[in-house]
């Protein structure tokens, strides 16, 4: 069994064709289909349903291959990681560790990266927007990250080493009538439009920034959706009046801008800052790293 047998079955299953996973592999469909034929022969077994009587429904994996599948997908991740670190270490003397951070990260917690800049490692600074962390993760574009959650929620992706936890408060225009207050609840912002923060993919981070669950009795306003995708971005939409947002004493201390109310959100849990990265064994370089950076970020302050 090869890597490229791998990816063929993969690319099949993806696309339901021979036809279409072809062209996104610039192979010939013969030869695909003669890559995927060597495989099943190796392996003993039907790895895909053709559904001749349904034509329609396209290529389909059978239980063996549904099983092969999700295995090929984690073996793929993790030779792409190990390629891209490789790639990373391959220019210098110095082993390269890529801390991502956000613009909701602390920026303390930033310096403290940089300052071990002096060890044995190269660090590097990698920034993302809004929800990348955890796709860089897997993607092995950094080895680590400062992520936000809910308290104690790890998603299931990523090992996590919580750092410290901060108040959730709304942004809000500062002409609005709840932008006066000294704090806020949720039973205080029945029918306020929110805006959405995404997360598609992580149902429970998604849920958290929108105040779920929601207390009965108090009315539910709309979720805006907008093309924001960056902090700046977003409050432009909050200044103009499109909606309020769920955000955490983060932003409101290193983004005050006119025209922008922080107030403090009572009543919800904090957000969670936490330094994360995959749980499968890291480069030796990185796993000390990770353990010096998070001894430093925990020792008090």
């Amino acid at each position: 069994m090869e890597l490229r047998q791998l990816r063929h079955l993969v690319a099949v299953v993806e696309f339901k064709s021979f036809t279409g996973a072809a062209a996104e592999l610039h192979m010939s469909q013969p030869a695909l289909s003669q890559s995927i034929a060597r495989l099943e022969g190796e392996l003993g077994c039907q790895l895909l349903n053709r559904n001749r009587r349904s034509p329609g429904a396209g290529l389909t994996p059978t239980v063996a291959g549904q099983t092969l599948l999700t295995d090929a997908i984690g073996i793929l991740e993790a030779v792409d990681r190990a390629v891209e670190r490789t790639k990373r270490v391959s220019d210098g003397d110095r082993a390269k560790v890529v801390v991502g951070f956000a613009s909701a990260t602390p920026t303390r917690y930033i310096k403290e990266a940089m300052r071990l800049d002096d060890l044995a490692v190269e660090i590097v600074p990698k920034h993302f927007g809004w929800g990348e962390a955890w796709p860089r993760l897997k993607g092995g574009e950094i080895d680590m990250g400062f992520v936000l959650s809910p308290p104690g929620e790890d998603f299931g992706l990523v090992d996590l080493i919580p750092i410290d936890h901060f108040q959730r408060f709304l942004a809000l225009p500062d002409d609005h009538d709840l932008a006066t207050k000294p704090f806020l609840t949720v039973q205080d912002l029945g029918g306020l439009p929110l805006i959405d923060p995404g997360y598609e993919d992580l149902p429970e981070l998604r849920a958290f920034w929108l105040l779920e669950p929601w207390p009965t009795g108090v009315a539910r306003g709309p979720i805006v959706t907008t093309p924001s995708v960056a902090i700046e971005e977003t409050l432009v939409s909050v200044a103009s009046g499109i909606g309020a947002w769920v955000t955490s004493s983060i932003v409101a201390e290193q983004f005050p801008r006119a025209h922008i109310s922080y107030v403090p959100l009572r009543g919800v849990d904090p957000v969670q800052v936490s330094l994360a990265r995959l749980p499968e064994p890291p480069a030796p370089h990185a796993a000390s790293v990770y353990k010096h950076l998070a001894a430093v970020l925990n020792a008090p302050q």
